[in-house]
């Protein structure tokens, strides 16, 4: 990370997935899709926080659309800001499009991460449906 530089984790949720419920599980979701804070930037200090944080709104979900090379060592990119809709195209190096690329990679690493957590506690919540159902004596033989 370079000197000043500020990571921003929204998203992460540690430990295991809730107990039960739907209140757990719409607490999660609530946790997982967090906002970042907001503020404008300008492409100074966007390149400084690294390509993927968005220069209008802070996100931190800017991904890019196209790119092309310009010249030796730098690349022409699009990138889009999925909160706010901003679309930019610059021009960059190659050590700030790898500094964007490991950043996409650890961004994807965390929305797999963040599956599989809303997915065990989706199973949570539909098991303990069926086990009230089968408390109650609503299910039979024909519901399979």
């Amino acid at each position: 990370m370079k000197e000043g530089q500020q990571t921003v984790t929204t998203g992460q949720i540690s430990g295991t997935p809730p107990a039960s419920g739907p209140e757990s599980f719409c607490r999660l979701v609530a946790q997982l899709t967090a906002k970042c804070p907001e503020g404008r930037r300008d492409a100074s200090t966007a390149a400084a926080d690294g390509l993927h944080v968005c220069v209008e709104c802070a996100s931190i979900l800017v991904y890019p659309i196209g790119g092309t090379p310009v010249e030796l060592g730098q690349w022409a990119l699009v990138l889009r800001c999925p909160d706010c809709g901003l679309v930019r195209q610059e021009t960059w190096d190659d050590g700030l499009i790898e500094d964007f690329d490991l950043e996409l990679d650890r961004g994807e690493a965390q929305l797999v991460s963040d599956l599989h957590q809303l997915s065990a506690a989706n199973m949570v919540d539909y098991i303990d449906r069926f086990v009230c159902a089968l408390e109650a004596d609503g299910i039979y033989p024909i519901d399979f």
